[in-house]
């Protein structure tokens, strides 16, 4: 019988050793059966040729004596050191996938799952019976045992755990098993060799790997075609429970357990115009790009998938997207934003558009807050500015800093002779009090009587009909899209088909990102990180302190401001002497590029689906040339964990 994956034989005569000491403490006692006499083969694949065929005439001649002399296995219970014979476990080593004995080495259990599952093979394929030797009144003994009574006598004995995964990877309940697995897709080199390191000792990967086995084997139609016809109808079901991006990671774990480097290129190296395609990545990061490639507003299916695969072979496609406040315009060449995207950790399915910002602090704590709350992200409606703007009223409400936001809506009490006025963001969140919608209600209800059941709606002026009778009753507020922004906001308020025009906005919002003075240290936006949000802040201020933070730290980000004359000088010209434009800036991947580090970096004027390569040298000078301009020479970025 030839063995099942001939190429990497090589690599398992270390590995066999591992194997015998890592799982089954050491060989049995018992001298190996004598090697049959054969012709010299010269050359390695003879050599080979010869080891599969003694392991197969010494596998089957040593089952047979057992058999015939009645060894077989009985109970653990009154046995001790138990092992495999020798033998059984180089015919193991020779005809097994060497991914799967990497995962088998790993532990006992793994091991036996491993057999368990149809993933290690002997010379007689697929494991039918388990070659045993053990101690039992001070003499080592050997036995044969089929694989059922392994797992009955031995494996539920020795790894009580396995027979709860057994259970939890059955049909019915596989559903439960996937949801409850994190997929998890790496950003960068050094995270992905975690994440296989991970599923090489994750107990569910023998189960995943079975069903993968299982699948493949019933499609290619191979094993006894008597059942054939019953195997693909499980696989069709054991597929169908799958998402697609299931199936694709899984196949990419069981293919790659041995090889970590082929495992992180499926994820780093394949196009990630491939992986939104496929269902790996949000069509959020296509979407703006793909409607001004299409020139259609509501892009089909097949409208994207074709879009996709123009992305990857005309660069220039992703330079200018769709609408006109996503932000910093040329984005970059979709090749260079594919590579960005992949090394990218900052959560970006949403969109916040900072090309309608004229607060980037605060476009920049919406981006922070939102990717340690992922989950956090409500329902918007109005400007689509009003996420982040919510999302940093709220952080600094929850830490008693709201004080510091200065937007206000008013009116004049006439009954009381005094101005009465509400903080508010443009844009309605959530139901949230502050809403300028929820905010406008109010004054109305003070002031018109309105119905406390009525709210009030934004509405793009670009989408307002007055013709249609849904406008005639009701408080609508028609805003212009591209004149409203954090802190001011061009629009006008309808109460029932009349304009309300005593309602006004007063002062801006003005936040600190870092202390401009020491009185004000701790109403800083990084101050509230550091020490109320409980995020650690790590000064960041050579590349090694940066590479290193970005090896041991596996969701960190790292955040700053400098000047925009030095991180992006082809968009920021310098006119004059000490000219600085503060930028807020997320550095959330690092990569090497033609033996230079560079990171990935998000500043508060680029499209959150847009992240730039930006070079360590100019980043430094960005933050360095801020440090000389800034009141209290404070060193501007900082690691956040």
């Amino acid at each position: 019988m030839s063995p099942r994956f001939w190429p990497s034989q090589l690599s398992k005569t270390l590995l066999g050793t591992v194997l015998s000491g890592l799982c089954l403490s050491s060989y049995a006692q018992n001298a190996p059966l004598e090697t049959p006499k054969k012709v010299e083969y010269p050359g390695i694949i003879q050599t080979f040729e010869k080891l599969i065929q003694v392991d197969n005439d010494k596998f089957k001649k040593r089952s047979d004596d057992l058999i015939k002399n009645g060894r077989v296995f009985d109970s653990s219970k009154s046995v001790t050191g138990l092992e495999l014979e020798p033998d059984f476990l180089n015919s193991i080593i020779l005809h097994s996938d060497p991914g799967y004995l990497r995962m088998a080495s790993t532990d006992k259990c793994r091991f036996y799952e491993a057999v368990l599952t149809d993933l290690l093979r002997s010379s007689e394929g697929k494991i039918k019976n388990v070659l045993m030797t053990y101690v039992d009144k001070d003499v080592r003994q050997s036995a044969i045992i089929n694989k059922k009574d392994f797992l009955n006598k031995v494996v539920n004995q020795e790894c009580p755990d396995t027979q709860k995964m057994i259970s939890l990877f059955q049909i019915k309940t596989l559903n439960e098993a996937l949801q409850s697995t994190l997929f998890e897709i790496p950003s960068g080199r050094e995270q992905c060799r975690n994440i296989h390191l991970g599923w090489v000792n994750n107990p569910k990967t023998p189960f995943l790997c079975q069903i993968y086995e299982y699948t493949k084997e019933a499609r290619l139609g191979l094993g006894d075609p008597k059942d054939l016809t019953q195997r693909r109808a499980v696989a069709k079901i054991l597929e169908e429970k799958q998402s697609l991006v299931q199936k694709d990671y899984i196949e990419n774990v069981c293919k790659h357990l041995d090889d970590e480097e082929l495992f992180c290129d499926e994820f780093l190296n394949v196009s990630f115009w491939t992986k939104v395609s496929a269902g790996y990545e949000s069509k959020t990061y296509a979407e703006d790009i793909c409607r001004f490639v299409t020139g259609t507003p509501a892009l089909s299916p097949t409208q994207y998938n074709v879009c996709l695969a123009r992305l990857k072979k005309e660069n220039d496609l992703c330079l200018y997207p769709a609408g006109t406040n996503s932000g910093l315009r040329p984005q970059p060449e979709c090749d260079q934003l594919s590579t960005a995207l992949n090394f990218s950790s900052l959560s970006a399915e949403y969109k916040d558009c900072p090309g309608n910002s004229d607060q980037l602090i605060v476009t920049q704590m919406g981006r922070l807050i939102n990717f340690f709350t992922p989950n956090g992200i409500k329902t918007a409606n109005g400007p689509c500015t009003a996420i982040s703007a919510a999302t940093t009223f709220n952080f600094n409400k929850n830490f008693d800093n709201e004080e510091n936001w200065k937007l206000e809506a008013c009116y004049d009490d006439q009954i009381n002779s005094r101005e009465v006025c509400f903080k508010t963001f443009f844009g309605k969140y959530n139901n949230q009090p502050e809403s300028y919608t929820s905010v406008v209600a109010k004054i109305l209800q003070n002031t018109r009587g309105a119905d406390p059941a009525v709210g009030c709606e934004m509405v793009d002026s670009q989408e307002y009909n007055p013709l249609l009778l849904q406008y005639k009753s009701g408080c609508y507020i028609i805003y212009e899209r591209d004149k409203c922004f954090i802190s001011q906001c061009k629009h006008k308020i309808l109460f029932n088909d009349r304009a309300i025009d005593f309602i006004k906005i007063k002062n801006r919002v003005n936040m600190a990102y870092f202390p401009l003075t020491v009185r004000d240290e701790r109403f800083s936006q990084n101050s509230l990180l550091t020490r109320d949000f409980k995020k650690t802040g790590r000064i960041m201020n050579n590349l090694s302190s940066i590479q290193n933070y970005f090896k041991k730290s596996k969701s960190g980000i790292i955040h700053g401001i400098g000047c925009a004359e030095d991180i992006l000088p082809s968009f920021f010209k310098v006119h004059s002497i000490n000219q600085c434009s503060p930028m807020p800036f997320i550095i959330n991947g690092i990569m090497a590029e033609k033996g230079n580090t560079v990171f990935v970096v998000r500043t508060a004027l680029d499209s959150l689906q847009a992240p730039r390569l930006i070079s360590w040298s100019s980043i430094y000078s960005g933050v360095k040339s801020y440090q000389r301009l800034h009141p209290l020479k404070l060193w501007t970025m900082y690691g956040l964990d």
